[in-house]
Protein backbone atom coordinates (compact mmCIF):
# COMPACT_ATOMS: atom_id res chain seq x y z
CA UNK A 1 0.00 0.00 0.00
CA UNK A 2 1.07 3.40 -0.95
CA UNK A 3 0.47 7.05 0.08
CA UNK A 4 1.49 10.64 -1.08
CA UNK A 5 2.90 13.33 0.23
CA UNK A 6 5.15 16.34 -1.08
CA UNK A 7 7.35 14.41 -1.62
CA UNK A 8 5.82 11.98 -3.58
CA UNK A 9 4.55 8.46 -3.17
CA UNK A 10 5.88 5.98 -0.13
CA UNK A 11 4.89 2.49 0.81
CA UNK A 12 3.43 2.10 3.80
CA UNK A 13 4.61 -0.37 6.33
CA UNK A 14 2.32 -2.71 7.83
CA UNK A 15 1.71 -4.13 11.31
CA UNK A 16 1.44 -7.40 12.49
CA UNK A 17 -2.54 -7.60 11.91
CA UNK A 18 -1.34 -6.24 7.80
CA UNK A 19 -2.98 -2.62 8.64
CA UNK A 20 -0.91 0.12 7.30
CA UNK A 21 -1.25 3.63 9.11
CA UNK A 22 1.28 5.97 9.50
CA UNK A 23 0.85 8.33 12.76
CA UNK A 24 2.52 11.47 11.76
CA UNK A 25 0.05 13.66 13.56
CA UNK A 26 0.19 14.99 17.03
CA UNK A 27 -0.88 13.30 19.71
CA UNK A 28 -0.59 10.30 18.03
CA UNK A 29 -2.64 7.56 19.25
CA UNK A 30 -4.16 3.55 19.23
CA UNK A 31 -6.90 2.91 17.46
CA UNK A 32 -9.86 2.80 20.19
CA UNK A 33 -11.00 -0.24 17.63
CA UNK A 34 -7.76 -2.22 18.68
CA UNK A 35 -7.09 -2.41 15.05
CA UNK A 36 -10.54 -3.47 14.16
CA UNK A 37 -11.72 -2.64 11.16
CA UNK A 38 -14.90 -2.39 9.26
CA UNK A 39 -17.15 -0.91 6.79
CA UNK A 40 -20.31 1.55 7.86
CA UNK A 41 -22.93 -0.85 6.63
CA UNK A 42 -21.24 -3.22 8.78
CA UNK A 43 -21.11 -0.88 12.03
CA UNK A 44 -25.28 -0.32 11.00
CA UNK A 45 -25.93 -3.87 11.18
CA UNK A 46 -23.94 -4.60 14.34
CA UNK A 47 -25.59 -1.37 15.95
CA UNK A 48 -28.57 -2.95 15.34
CA UNK A 49 -28.01 -6.00 16.61
CA UNK A 50 -27.15 -4.57 19.66
CA UNK A 51 -30.24 -2.49 19.59
CA UNK A 52 -32.30 -5.52 19.24
CA UNK A 53 -30.61 -7.10 21.93
CA UNK A 54 -28.37 -9.39 20.47
CA UNK A 55 -30.76 -10.32 17.71
CA UNK A 56 -30.02 -10.14 14.11
CA UNK A 57 -32.47 -11.08 11.00
CA UNK A 58 -34.25 -13.13 13.71
CA UNK A 59 -30.77 -14.86 15.02
CA UNK A 60 -29.46 -14.49 18.31
CA UNK A 61 -26.22 -13.26 18.08
CA UNK A 62 -25.06 -12.34 21.37
CA UNK A 63 -27.03 -13.58 24.83
CA UNK A 64 -28.50 -10.90 26.95
CA UNK A 65 -25.60 -11.22 29.66
CA UNK A 66 -23.00 -10.28 26.83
Amino acid sequence: MYDYSGSGLHELQTNHLALAYERDIIPAFQSGGAGLCSTLDDYAKFAGMLMNGGSYNGRRIMSHAG
